[in-house]
């Protein structure tokens, strides 16, 4: 007697396969979507592309009171590039060789506005930049660090100088993250005086990179962008896109935990409820239909 594959069989199959998605997926490459959204007002800071590393926690971007490297160097006064251009090489490597120096299994990322500066993508006041990352081995790409340059400006930039801790030594997702990138967060590489008259980044007429390199200059929680420099107030500097700096949006001193520069949110794609859900569904799916055949 012959025998025909009945439809429970197909049930099965389905359930399991869906099962080994669900329970095996932290051992696998996981998503994560990163959004960076400005939250200055429209006479406020912009922000060049967030850099983004993941690595096993090795990667030290920056200490306070220490000289910043030649790869942080490049992102605060050029606002880029990362990795090893002629441009990068030049100031002696990327942020990302230094990444890959420190832990070369670890990967980056970079999240840009999708229109930004004529020429540059940079994210403006009001916009947002979100793009969905593949973590290769999040047992191992565990951490993350960011960074990117505060514009208009000599050397101010954002980042985090611990690396923030994504997924557990399983692989597990340690949950949503949200930073709030406050004038606490904004930090002086020390590689180029403050001065709105000399070389700040993106504004017109002042080619990046161009101002007076600081002698023996270290990491430090910026002093802000205003006369208490000494330099002149950067109040006033047009932008790129026609914007002008105002006095009260850039003003991240007088109140540092009250000035919201940036939101980073991270969450991980698809999210596990979800997995959970259609496993749960494909499960009940082959209980019917075995119910129904019997």
């Amino acid at each position: 007697m012959s025998h025909t594959l009945r439809p429970p069989h197909l049930g099965r199959v389905l359930a399991g396969a869906v099962l080994l998605t669900v329970f095996g997926a932290s051992a696998q490459a996981a998503q994560i979507r990163v959004t960076v959204e400005n939250l200055a007002p429209s006479d406020g800071f912009s922000l060049t592309p967030v850099y983004l590393g993941f690595h096993n926690g090795s990667f030290d971007l920056f200490n306070i009171g220490e000289a910043a490297s030649p790869g942080l160097e490049v992102v605060a006064e050029e606002g880029g590039p990362f990795s090893n251009t002629p441009e990068a090489m030049g100031m002696g490597g990327g942020v990302a060789n230094e990444r890959l120096a420190a832990d070369p299994n670890s990967q980056g990322g970079v999240i840009a506005a999708p229109e930004g500066f004529p020429g540059a993508p940079v994210i403006e006041p009001g916009e947002i930049g979100t793009a969905i990352i593949t973590i290769n081995d999040p047992t191992d790409q565990r951490f993350l660090t960011y960074v990117s340059m505060v514009i208009s400006s000599n050397d101010a930039f954002i980042g985090n100088e611990a690396p923030i801790e994504l997924f557990d030594d399983a692989g597990n997702f340690l949950g949503d993250v949200d930073i709030l990138v406050t004038g606490n967060s904004i930090y002086d590489a020390g590689t180029e005086e403050n001065d709105a008259t000399d070389g700040p980044a993106f504004a017109p007429g002042f080619p990046r990179g161009s101002g007076t390199p600081t002698v023996n200059g270290v990491v430090t929680l910026h002093e802000g962008l205003g006369d208490i420099l000494g330099a002149g107030t950067f109040a006033g500097l047009e932008q790129p896109n026609g914007a002008i700096l105002g006095a009260d949006a850039i003003d991240f001193v007088t109140d540092r935990a009250g000035f919201q520069l940036a939101r980073i949110t991270i969450t991980e794609v698809p999210e596990p409820s979800s997995f959970a859900l259609l496993g749960a569904g494909m499960l009940g799916l082959g209980t019917l239909r075995r119910k129904r055949l019997a």
